[in-house]
């Protein structure tokens, strides 16, 4: 259980760190912020990925 939960944290922390990327180069605002908002929502995901797995190994 706990391999898929660090699977998880890694895969929303990357994507949100590509949406970030790809956020700062984009030249359309709303599609800016439709990236921001994705980002976003992956960098809550990986938080709460992380608290799953400390609460796994305490």
């Amino acid at each position: 259980m706990k391999t898929v939960r660090n699977l998880q944290y890694f895969w929303h922390t990357m994507r949100a760190h590509y949406f970030t990327v790809i956020a700062n180069d984009c030249l359309d605002k709303d599609m800016k912020h439709q990236l921001v908002e994705k980002a976003e929502a992956h960098k809550s995901e990986a938080i709460q990925c992380r608290t799953k797995i400390q609460d796994l190994t305490c």
